[in-house]
């Protein structure tokens, strides 16, 4: 919300969250292979503003899927390898430590 008014077309990252020096990037989205793409140009666009503002580098990216809404492709898909390749963990349901 922070940006939407000087990017209001952007595809902005939700969520960034830090403790200490431990920061992690968390989407909350609905887990579509079609959206893939989506979420991959949303980190893109985190990055970029994360070096630009203040240099912050984040240790993981988190697609979180909300409650109720169904994971629709499989670890295995090509998707999911797309995801790994741009650092995306796979869609999961809640946020866990590692």
């Amino acid at each position: 919300e922070a940006l939407r008014s000087a990017e209001p077309h952007a595809s902005r990252w939700d969520y960034v969250l830090a403790s200490g020096m431990l920061a992690i990037g968390m989407e909350v989205h609905p887990a579509k292979a079609s959206e893939v793409d989506n979420i991959v140009k949303k980190k893109r666009w985190a990055e970029q503003r994360l070096a630009d503002g203040c240099g912050l580098s984040l240790s993981r990216w988190c697609w979180i899927r909300p409650a109720g809404s169904r994971l629709q492709f499989t670890p295995l898909s090509p998707q999911a390898r797309r995801l790994a390749k741009n650092g995306i963990e796979f869609p999961r349901a809640r946020l866990t430590a590692r």
